[in-house]
């Protein structure tokens, strides 16, 4: 395949220890391909050391019909580390970024991701994330800030999915999840890419808090995502969700204190009416923060 010097969409994925999954996620957007194939590119970042991956990945890169870039990352510096490397490698003026445990699914439409985004370059597009059973996944969140509304954005995302596409003050407060969403490239540099001192959680709303002229725009178009492939604990990564959101607060200038109080009336209002475990263990880590 001749290497061309621009094309529509460069997909950039990450790689963690993630050879059971990622085949199958490869193999899904090949068959939903609905655009001439050579205006498409998958960009491979290889985040683990230890991995084996070439062997797996070069027959297919062989066989594909669009251009698939490896890349071994020197260090494993996280999410934002490994997609802002993945971009240095991206011609495509379309940047969309998907985790590897993700599946596209019967509907899916890069026709429509080009002609969607080509109206604004402010457009950022989410998903509608799905499990293999077909029930809601997490698809989008409302900003650190907002958390005390947590409740109520999780509530318009399972009653009401496409609601902040038609009301500017919920359009405002949420940011698509990471495991798949588009933005134009130009946007992506101009508001500074990835922050790399992130390493793990809130990297995307931290990018996306920095273009305050955002159009965040939901497709109605399902993405399975696995979720939960890596071996990472609930503890590590709550606690890796709490250190980058007191990091996003102090950076972009909100009030630490009201942040804390508001997630642990949060997880106590969970666990008085569940009794569910889970908030009492993150209960028991957020009490360390204070």
């Amino acid at each position: 395949m001749i290497q061309k010097k621009h094309c529509e969409i460069s997909i950039i994925i990450v790689l963690y220890n993630s050879e059971k999954v990622i085949m199958e996620c490869l193999q899904s957007i090949t068959q939903h391909i609905d655009i001439d194939p050579n205006e498409i590119e998958i960009i491979l970042v290889d985040n683990y050391p230890d991995t084996t991956f070439e062997n797996i990945i070069t027959p297919f890169q062989e066989e594909s019909i669009i251009n698939i870039k490896y890349i071994k990352n020197p260090k494993n510096g996280g999410f934002g580390q490994g997609n802002n490397l993945g971009v240095n490698y991206a011609i495509g003026k379309i940047l969309f970024f998907l985790n590897p445990d993700t599946i596209l699914t019967k509907g899916f439409s890069f026709k429509k991701i080009v002609k969607t985004t080509n109206l604004n370059p402010k457009i950022i597009l989410g998903f509608r994330l799905i499990d293999l059973e077909g029930k809601e996944n997490n698809s989008y969140s409302n900003f650190p800030e907002y958390s005390c509304l947590s409740f109520f954005y999780n509530l318009i995302r399972k009653k009401a999915f496409l609601l902040p596409n038609f009301v500017k003050f919920l359009n405002k407060a949420i940011w698509p999840w990471g495991a798949a969403f588009v933005i134009h490239r130009e946007t992506f540099l101009e508001i500074g890419r990835f922050d790399e001192d992130i390493f793990l959680c809130n990297e995307e709303p931290d990018l996306m808090k920095r273009l305050p002229d955002r159009k965040i725009v939901l497709l109605n178009m399902n993405i399975v995502h696995l979720e939960g492939h890596t071996t990472i604990s609930n503890d590590f990564r709550y606690k890796a969700y709490l250190d980058s959101a007191v990091y996003y607060i102090k950076k972009h200038k909100f009030n630490k204190s009201f942040f804390l109080k508001s997630v642990i009336f949060r997880e106590k209002l969970k666990y008085f009416l569940t009794k569910n475990e889970t908030a009492k263990a993150k209960l028991k880590i957020l009490r360390t923060y204070i």
